[in-house]
């Protein structure tokens, strides 16, 4: 390639599409902007690129170099096509990579019209620092064909980038498109590492990133909340838009999602055999299947967990139903129950069904509670027998090389197995690394290997977020904890600490000390911790079951009684031994429970009708019960008189969502609008007296597990306690044609 012109003939539509990219022999991005000139089709870009200003810092010291240096490079190539200047000026070529280690990245130096992805995505591509460096070029150009999906129809043909005309980022635009789409057929065609100073030939493998849609919130701690299809070209994903979950469709060829209007509430997905439907289950617990072509949808069961795991065999379609798995034929049908809790065995969650070629035996996980360890069995659908296939380790997936993966302690391991015996062979082999993954949800990891060979998982940032404390003027100021995946933050009673779930764990911070205590920890499940009335006690969900921590640490604890799977602590009842509770049914959708938490006193029913009541909260008084309900069509906030409850009085206006009361009980805040809202409460009298609802500042936090599941809180100051994501979450890594690396680490032990 050395003193040689390469001709590249990319029309747009090909540039914005890795798949059809060829690398016509250029071996990496780093030797692509090392080359003297670089010419599109018939139209010559004209910059002229040396090759020192193109070396990351690492490759400037002589250190080891991984893909990032790439990276780097293709970020200088972008920046200079959009400025119409060299980033690292010198006189000579140790000049010139003294500056590359320590001259400033300038990007103010961009056009002022250069949108603000843009911008982002430059500073993670020249990040100093590798480990934080945008870790794979399809991200780049996804983000770059998103800019420019905007004002593409605005355009009849690709602008032409000369000498003279390459500044303007409306003009650039396009072919830094195409150089991304280069740089990912590059690394899926060419790659290669070295080994004895010889090149050897490399796969196909390709990393994407894929995100939600502008102005689509990400959902989190959903682990069934991914799926890919068979043919491994399309990603389905949960997001919330206008207080609802909302079942999106993104074809890998595509830039943009799409919407599946009928999929309100979705909680689980999964893809048919053929590609062309998916099963859902809404907030409803029913389980749906949609049509993609004309999202035509049908309902097959009417009992579903709200947390729940989906798979779609042969003629089957399998779900839970009170931990426990059931099957209903996919042409529509009566249910059937295939397997129940064993009590003795201490199960407490049969999840990730996985039916094996043939049809003729079901695998998934069989999850128990602190006293045992989770393991893998193999169900027969031809007698109903059970047997173990793999100790300690959850969320079971068939891969077509012969091979049965699966999540144990974090990471994604592998072993040869035999689908016809349902057998396992030979060492288990850990072939992605716990590092690279976000934690298991409730047992599962959050990762879908489909048929083709694709591969698509949460990685580690994905839930990665800060906690601040906000002020009423939107004013931040960040709480002296580290980043984390945490939600569901509850302030105590008096003020002195916060309660907040974090990875399968409660944990309470002290705000004077500014240290932290785990409260309560299970083996999957923990979480929607709240207070008891007294500040004594913490509620939350530990397996699949509701139960009380003391909250001095201690470990004494125990079982709410009468709680079922789908029972969810929300806040302090008006007794120290009562707590209200969301309780999700078929028939009404969510309720709303007072429940006794040693169980001296029966649980009463509050709220229950056919539309969706949650995140009850009482007023500091006692007085007045604050909730949320879609009962109008949408999700509003109520306020009822308590213990009578005869009257609702509406709070919000055009929709509003998770509640919570200041603490002196005279403003309601919730969340509507992209808004933080605010509106006067004065309840003395027999009827309450509302106030205009008044925005504060803009809501841009993270909005938790669940809409009805306030995900922000009220401390004794009168600031809100908040998580923000960083900058590298919410993204869904994907791996294209992944199967022959999931051999080369089988066939090398696991050796990185």
């Amino acid at each position: 390639m050395e003193g040689k012109t390469k001709v590249l003939d990319f029309g747009l539509a090909k540039a914005m599409d890795p798949l059809s990219a060829t690398s016509g022999g250029i071996g990496s991005a780093s030797q692509l902007a090392a080359s003297p000139t670089l010419t599109f089709g018939a139209t010559q870009m004209g910059v002229i690129l040396g090759t020192a200003a193109y070396m990351s810092p690492e490759q400037a010291k002589g250190m080891p170099v991984d893909k990032r240096a790439d990276i780097w490079a293709f970020g200088v190539v972008l920046w200079e096509m959009l400025t119409g200047r060299r980033l690292f000026e010198g006189d000579s070529v140790t000049e010139t990579l003294a500056a590359v280690l320590k001259n400033p990245v300038d990007l103010d130096a961009l056009p002022a019209e250069t949108p603000t992805s843009i911008r982002h995505l430059l500073g993670r591509c020249l990040d100093r620092n590798p480990k934080v460096r945008l870790r794979d070029i399809g991200e780049a150009r996804l983000t770059l064909a998103e800019a420019i999906v905007e004002p593409a129809g605005e355009r009849a043909s690709a602008p032409v980038v000369t000498a003279a005309a390459v500044r303007g980022w409306t003009r650039a635009l396009p072919w830094a498109v195409a150089v991304a789409a280069v740089a990912v057929a590059v690394w899926s065609q060419a790659r290669a590492p070295r080994a004895n100073g010889a090149l050897r030939a490399a796969s196909a493998t390709t990393h994407v990133e894929v995100s939600l849609p502008a102005g689509v919130d990400v959902v989190t701690r959903v682990p069934a909340g991914l799926a890919v299809s068979p043919d491994g070209r399309t990603i389905a994903m949960i997001g919330f838009r206008e207080g609802q979950r909302r079942l999106y469709v993104r074809r890998l060829d595509r830039v943009e999602a799409t919407e599946i209007k009928a999929s309100s509430g979705v909680n689980a997905l999964t893809f048919s055999p053929d590609g062309e439907s998916l099963v859902f289950v809404p907030g409803g617990s029913r389980v749906v299947r949609v049509s993609l072509a004309d999202q035509q949808s049908a309902t097959l069961a009417d009992c579903a967990d709200l947390r729940n795991s989906l798979a779609w065999g042969e003629r089957w379609i399998y779900y839970l139903c009170g931990g426990e798995l059931w099957r209903v034929p996919a042409a529509g049908g009566e249910p059937v129950q295939l397997t129940r809790l064993d009590a003795a065995r201490q199960e407490a969650l049969h999840t990730d069904p996985v039916e094996l070629p043939g049809a003729r035996t079901l695998l998934f996980a069989n999850l128990t509670d602190d006293a045992a360890a989770p393991r893998i069995e193999a169900l027969s659908l031809d007698d109903g027998e059970r047997r173990v296939v793999v100790e300690s380790a959850t969320t079971p997936a068939y891969s077509p090389t012969g091979h049965l993966l699966f999540e144990r302690d974090g990471a994604l391991w592998a072993m040869r197995f035999d689908a016809a015996s349902a057998t396992v062979s030979g060492h288990a082999t850990e072939v992605v690394p716990a590092t690279s993954l976000a934690a298991p949800l409730y047992g599962s990891l959050p990762y879908r290997l489909s048929s083709a060979g694709t591969l698509a998982y949460m990685p580690r940032e994905f839930d990665e977020k800060r906690v601040l404390a906000v002020a009423r003027d939107g004013s931040e100021r960040a709480l002296d904890l580290p980043p984390g995946a945490y939600a569901t933050p509850r302030v105590s009673g008096d003020g002195r600490r916060l309660l907040l779930e974090r990875s399968q764990s409660v944990e309470a911070f002290d705000f004077e000390r500014g240290t932290s205590a785990q409260i309560a920890r299970g083996p999957f499940g923990t979480g929607f911790p709240t207070w008891s009335g007294d500040d004594r006690s913490v509620l939350t969900r530990r397996t699949t079951l509701p139960v009380w921590v003391a909250a001095d640490g201690s470990g004494r604890g125990g079982l709410v009684p009468g709680g079922t799977i789908n029972d969810y602590p929300a806040a302090p009842g008006p007794h120290p031994d009562l707590v209200l509770t969301v309780r999700i049914a078929p028939a009404t959708a969510g309720d709303i429970l007072l429940v006794s938490i040693s169980g001296a006193s029966p649980e009463r029913i509050l709220l229950a009708s056919k539309a969706y009541e949650g995140a009850p909260l009482l007023s500091p008084d006692g007085r007045w019960l604050l909730y949320q309900s879609n009962e109008s069509g949408q999700p509003e906030i109520y306020v009822r008189d308590f213990p009578a409850l005869e009257r609702a009085w509406q709070v919000s206006e055009r929709g509003g969502a998770q509640p919570r009361w200041s603490r002196d009980g005279r403003e309601v805040y919730y969340r509507g609008g992209g808004m933080i809202v605010a509106a006067n409460f004065e309840g003395r009298a027999f009827e309450p007296r509302l106030g205009r609802p008044t925005a504060l500042f803009a809501d841009e936090y993270d909005l938790g597990p669940g809409i009805t599941s306030p995900n922000f809180d009220v401390m004794a100051d009168g600031r809100f306690v908040f998580f923000r994501r960083t900058p590298q979450s919410g993204r869904i890594h994907v791996v294209l044609d992944w199967l022959p690396e999931l051999e080369r680490r089988m066939a090398a032990g696991g050796a990185r």
